[in-house]
């Protein structure tokens, strides 16, 4: 067994104390501690992080084409002319392209578990495939001025769906990025697209997003199918609550830079009280969970 420095250390206490009340004797209290290995802790290179870190990437370039492929209205218009079909043809057929890439992608994650990148890249492939077949959905029905962030929303659903349904975690982070994305656009839409919604400018809007996501979290523990999602969702939920806190920290509830350039710094100093008590809470969390990354975040927005 592989333990920390930390469990290490409770785990001799515990035999030593066993030991010594008369529950085990020398051979057994020897055996125990032979029985766990003290994980090593030296600076060495990670091969497969770095393939990790290499892959991820390869897909944020992917996913940054495939934007400005779509947003790019000249490139469309080329494409359109090369490929002389409607756009209502077009949406069917990345339509049964996605289904297609995400049956293999699920074909191949079941018969071969180990080709996780690969595996993951068919699902990443699946879901430019249903970017592409909404985008053209909008164009179909003249609705890419209109109310698109309905788009967005149905493309985090698709992704949603095949990420729990399918166990693909990177597609459900692609389906937190498109809630989020909606969840802006869809704000701004709705306030013609002023900086404030409901008197919340951006930071503070996604300070209740953030605390959304902590609530699904929490529904998705009480789950056995969605308990691999948890802590996804409940880290990207955390990130959102602490960056909102900080913007609002520098900027308040301000939407204008003119008007919040007229206001002295220590107006907002409320906000930095609020980040340093997140911060210390979630370092306390972290120290006593043994939670490394809710720690480190904490101890960031605390700096």
């Amino acid at each position: 067994m592989i333990v920390d420095k930390r469990q290490a250390q409770l785990l001799a206490h515990c035999i030593e104390q066993w030991q010594k009340e008369g529950h085990i004797d020398s051979h057994t209290a020897d055996k125990l501690k032979d029985s766990y290995q003290v994980k090593d802790t030296k600076l060495t290179f990670d091969w497969k992080n770095l393939s990790l870190i290499a892959f991820f990437f390869s897909v944020l370039c992917i996913l940054l084409a495939t934007v400005m492929f779509l947003a790019d209205k000249w490139l469309v218009a080329f494409v359109d002319a090369l490929v002389d079909a409607s756009d209502t043809l077009k949406t069917i057929f990345f339509s049964l392209l996605s289904g297609l890439l995400y049956y293999w992608a699920y074909r191949r994650k079941k018969n071969m578990p180990g080709r996780v990148y690969s595996n993951e890249a068919l699902f990443i492939l699946g879901s430019v495939s249903v970017a592409f077949a909404l985008s053209y959905l909008s164009f179909a029905l003249h609705m890419e001025e209109g109310d698109f962030p309905v788009f967005i929303l149905l493309a985090a659903g698709i992704f949603g769906t095949v990420g729990i349904y399918l166990r693909s975690s990177l597609t459900w982070y692609l389906a937190l990025g498109s809630l989020a994305v909606w969840f802006g656009t869809e704000t701004a839409y709705r306030s013609g697209w002023e900086s404030h919604f409901l008197g919340m400018n951006f930071p503070l809007r996604y300070l209740f997003f953030g605390c959304l996501l902590l609530l699904l979290s929490y529904a998705f523990n009480r789950f056995a199918y969605t308990g691999k999602f948890v802590r996804s969702t409940a880290m990207t939920g955390l990130l959102a609550v602490f960056i909102s806190f900080w913007l609002l920290s520098i900027f308040g509830n301000y939407g204008d830079y003119d008007a919040w350039a007229a206001v002295a710094q220590y107006r907002f100093l409320y906000w930095a009280i609020l980040l340093a008590g997140l911060s210390i809470g979630a370092i306390y969390y972290g120290l006593k969970k043994d939670d490394a990354l809710v720690r480190e975040v904490g101890i960031v927005f605390l700096l």
